[in-house]
């Protein structure tokens, strides 16, 4: 398939077509896409893409996002300004992130139902760049595709092809990291360049992207439940352990009550064999939340820990004023 749109996803693209605006790109592309067809049938593969597109369409719609190309293995998407709501840097930031949850998710359901192909390689590769851009229309009625143009999206598809290289999942360009503001953690830096760039691109790997955008944080401080990237680095899986995602100090008594920057753990209210549940507060606003905390001995690549985000994926789509919001 390949096509573009910017209808149903929240933004009023209308008004933007060949008039130039600021704005956040976000691209995509599968890594070693060849190798799933070189090792499963074309219907598996059409299920599994499906599956895949449907859930980051859903991420694009949430964050009011126009997906404004896509293929078997790539997809473009820009965010504009939106009032009422966060920036578009954050708001592609928080796509981005989402979007790796969900090809970690889908590395875990290839490898169980395909066993025995070697299927382990299945990853995104995501660059982000903030920009001058155009939505363009291109093609005859009744077909025309409305396509987002512009040294932004160059940049942005240039950043998530060297994302296999430099072995990250997100790739932020410092431009949008400087948009975003406050309460982005990254971890490594590099500079990107390529001969038709001016001068190099600084950028930064984003593990996660916080609510409260008053609170500055440290790049590369430490590992933290915000974000699952901590739990998978690129393509590979099984070499990372999953510890050292909270910090803990003991109060009152034997309670064991994880740190986390923002929240405050009040009490224990569930344990299973493999996570934990703790009533919190979320400091900026005092609102009461539910804090679940996968087991430190939990590996990447365990059942378990895909039990855990899947239930992630799943709850995330539930908004109802009887359901607490993930």
């Amino acid at each position: 398939m390949n096509a573009g749109t910017t209808s149903g996803l929240g933004i009023e693209a209308e008004s933007n077509r060949n008039v130039p605006i600021e704005a956040t790109v976000v691209s995509v592309i599968v890594r070693d896409f060849i190798h799933l067809t070189e090792r499963i049938s074309s219907t598996s593969l059409t299920g599994l893409m499906s599956d895949y597109y449907e859930k980051v369409c859903f991420q694009v719609a949430q964050q009011q996002g126009v997906l404004t190309s896509i293929s078997n293995h790539s997809m473009v998407v820009a965010f504009s300004e939106v009032e009422g709501v966060d920036t578009h840097a954050r708001r592609a930031m928080r796509c981005a992130l989402a979007i790796a949850l969900i090809a970690y998710q889908t590395r875990f359901w290839i490898q169980q139902a395909f066993p025995d192909e070697g299927l382990d390689k299945f990853g995104v590769g995501i660059g982000i760049h903030s920009g001058e851009l155009i939505f363009a229309e291109f093609g005859l009625a009744p077909q025309i595709q409305h396509v987002a143009n512009g040294h932004a999206v160059s940049v942005a598809s240039l950043l998530a092809v060297k994302s296999k290289e430099l072995d990250w999942n997100v790739v932020c360009s410092k431009q949008t990291l400087e948009a975003a503001g406050q309460g982005v953690q990254t971890r490594r830096r590099a500079l990107i360049g390529a001969e038709w760039l001016k001068s190099p691109v600084e950028v930064a790997e984003v593990a996660v992207v916080r609510d409260d955008e008053e609170t500055p944080v440290e790049a590369d401080a430490g590992n933290t439940l915000d974000s699952t990237l901590d739990l998978d680095r690129g393509t590979h899986s099984g070499r990372n352990q999953a510890s050292g995602v909270a910090q803990h100090a003991n109060e009152e008594g034997t309670a064991d009550f994880p740190a986390i920057s923002g929240y405050r753990c009040l009490r224990l209210i569930g344990r299973g064999g493999m996570s934990r549940v703790f009533l919190g507060e979320r400091l900026r606003d005092r609102t009461l939340v539910a804090l679940k905390f996968a087991d430190s001995s939990v590996s990447e690549d365990s059942d378990v820990l895909y039990r855990f985000v899947e239930e992630y994926g799943l709850l995330e789509q539930v908004h109802h004023p009887n359901a607490a919001d993930i």
